[in-house]
């Protein structure tokens, strides 16, 4: 996370509750912010978001209270940070899509080495589910997943337009937002609620989305 994202977020109509209390410029503060969300990743995988708390935080980080209250007021803030971090992998993993823009090249494939890396991404990073339940739960937090949906479902848009797919606006933004919405709905299911059948599920719903999108791609 960098001083000109974490500021962007800060007045970006956030409510007091998510906003950082003190943006990191210099280079010492913004090791000390990166450490105290690295730790908190650790954190909420080893004792779920229940068990997390700033206490606990500061201890495990090395820092004292009052440093971690000067970046992050509370725990709900600290939540938004991991998110908007995370994000920024996710808006990543979209430089994989833009070749989608190239009528030449197959659609089925270049979504499904995004999907695949989504999914590596989710794996690998330590208490990610955990943040998710979090989100789902928490009306602000959700907000702000749920205006990052509807940002990634205009990129994907743009890369299809330029492929030459001609639909009213709203029906094309209708048809992203619901292909992001409903690949994120299986992906919890596959990990939070049913990880015994995960890759059968995640397998089905390469071929919902390949029956889906090939209406409006083939």
């Amino acid at each position: 996370m960098t001083a000109k994202i974490t500021k962007a977020k800060n007045n970006n109509g956030l409510g007091p509750e998510l906003r950082l209390g003190k943006v990191p410029t210099q280079k010492r503060a913004l090791k000390t912010v990166e450490r105290i969300l690295e730790t908190a990743s650790q954190l909420i995988q080893e004792v779920g978001i229940e068990g997390f708390n700033t206490n606990l935080l500061a201890k495990r980080a090395d820092i004292n209270i009052a440093t971690l209250y000067r970046y992050f007021p509370n725990k709900t803030v600290i939540l938004n940070a991991l998110f908007q971090k995370w994000q920024k992998q996710v808006e990543l993993l979209l430089v994989e899509m833009e070749d989608l823009a190239d009528p030449t090249r197959d659609w089925r494939e270049l979504f499904d080495l995004s999907v695949n890396s989504y999914i590596a991404m989710t794996n690998e990073q330590p208490g990610y589910m955990d943040l998710r339940r979090a989100m789902q739960a928490d009306p602000e937090l959700r907000n702000i997943e749920q205006s990052t949906n509807r940002a990634l479902a205009k990129t994907i848009a743009t890369l299809l337009k330029k492929r030459g797919l001609q639909l009213p606006e709203k029906r094309l933004q209708a048809m992203t937002r619901s292909f992001i919405e409903m690949s994120a709905a299986l992906i919890d299911i596959a990990w939070m609620e049913d990880r015994e059948y995960s890759e059968e599920l995640l397998g089905e719903m390469k071929v919902i989305y390949h029956s889906y999108l090939a209406n409006y791609l083939d």
